[in-house]
């Protein structure tokens, strides 16, 4: 159970530009698992719009928090989260696109590490996705030796390499879609 608590605080506050780590302590844990390249220089898949939508995190013990995903370029989205039961907006316009490796997607996720004030990427793989777009599967790629790795090029190679592993993956994270945001298409 504490696994999977810290999965969704990192998978929360590393949607994130948070103003403030210390709010989870968990984070400073995680926050090894990032790299200093997105798997691609730019953007290229298409920002799938039925992803547009409030989401629900089911492991998540508060059943009002929810992750608002909007499109931002036609190959891009942004994330908010509210938590306190949906409330308040803790991370907000954290930018995320898709990109794929082997045949899988792979969600990029936008990160700032606070104690080094360096940016870069986390990365979530898309392990189940229903045709409608209403129930999405990811699991985090947790390689702590992601952020010493110099070249794109190597990032996508290691992922590639480990694609099938599951020990290279975190316990997947199931979201649940609650109300699409047909305003944002």
């Amino acid at each position: 159970m504490r696994y999977i608590c810290c999965v969704m605080l990192l998978f929360i506050s590393s949607l994130c530009s948070a103003q403030n780590s210390d709010l989870f302590p968990e984070v400073k844990l995680f926050s090894k698992v990032y790299a200093k390249f997105a798997l691609d220089d730019k953007p290229s898949l298409p920002a799938d719009t039925n992803l547009i939508a409030i989401w629900k995190m089911n492991e998540d013990p508060d059943m009002h928090n929810y992750f608002v995903m909007e499109r931002y370029a036609p190959n891009q989205f942004v994330f908010t989260y509210m938590n306190r039961g949906g409330s308040n907006r803790t991370y907000e316009n954290v930018g995320a696109f898709f990109s794929e490796v082997a045949g899988f997607r792979f969600l990029n996720v936008r990160y700032r590490d606070h104690s080094t004030d360096e940016m870069g990427y986390f990365f979530l793989k898309v392990t189940d996705l229903d045709s409608r777009g209403w129930d999405m599967t990811l699991s985090l790629v947790k390689d702590s030796t992601l952020k010493n790795i110099t070249s794109q090029k190597a990032l996508r190679e290691r992922i590639y390499q480990n694609v099938n592993n599951p020990e290279y993956f975190g316990n997947p994270v199931h979201l649940e879609k609650k109300l699409p945001l047909m305003y944002c298409k």
